[in-house]
């Protein structure tokens, strides 16, 4: 029996809808519309880039024709790279908004997945790069992710994405018994994390004295087999 795979954007953090999936044909298609190497027609290599190198790089000004990679993530079989780019909305209007990539481990390298994901995001670089107004005064929201209650090699259970405030500087997700620690890593306080199983879970905020001052638990219900059919 088929999983079923739910892409949402929650209005905790964020107020458009989902994007449509920008898969890798398309990325591989798409020409680039600048001269910078960040750009959507890069978004593979930048992503294998930052999940082998880090987020060292960063393009010197960000335009609405940019594609910038905020935060990554690593888990055993997935890696993801959650990635700020504009686009239009009904009114004409550039707006923000992120795509999150997603790898799979292959040795000791990456290899980018076909089905990538999207959402909304408040935060514009561009106006307003310091801004924190979306988080209401939390430590941390997240803006929507990708879900499938039954993952295989092509896609990792759950991609989820978010910020977090300037005050913390670990996050830490438990599931099934199992805890994992990373220091922050993303850019204006955005994050992602992917998770190899479809189980219950706990992200939790944690400041420089190891207090735990924010925590989101999911995953989020998906429609029913018989909704969906």
């Amino acid at each position: 029996m088929l999983g079923l795979r739910l892409d949402m954007a929650t209005r905790r953090c964020q107020r458009t809808l989902t994007r449509k999936p920008i898969t890798r044909r398309f990325r591989k298609e798409m020409s680039s519309v600048d001269e910078s190497i960040f750009n959507v027609a890069n978004m593979d290599a930048n992503g294998l880039k930052v999940l082998s190198e880090d987020l060292r790089e960063m393009p010197t000004s960000v335009t609405t024709s940019s594609v910038v990679p905020l935060a990554y993530w690593k888990s055993l079989q997935f890696g993801a790279v959650l990635f700020l780019r504009y686009s239009e909305d009904e009114n004409g209007t550039m707006v923000p908004a992120v795509t999150r990539g997603v790898f799979r481990r292959h040795g000791e390298n990456w290899k980018p997945l076909d089905y990538w994901a999207g959402s909304g995001w408040t935060h514009d670089l561009i106006t307003n790069p310091d801004s924190i107004a979306e988080l209401g005064g939390r430590a941390i929201c997240d803006s929507g992710g990708s879900f499938t209650d039954k993952p295989n090699p092509e896609a990792p259970a759950i991609v989820i994405a978010g910020r977090h405030s300037p005050e913390v500087n670990v996050l830490s997700v438990t599931q099934t018994g199992s805890k994992t620690n990373a220091p922050v890593n993303g850019r204006w306080g955005a994050w992602i994390i992917c998770l190899d199983q479809w189980a219950p879970y706990a992200i939790e905020a944690i400041d420089e004295n190891g207090v735990v001052i924010g925590q989101i638990q999911g995953p989020h219900r998906l429609p029913s087999r018989e909704r969906a059919k």
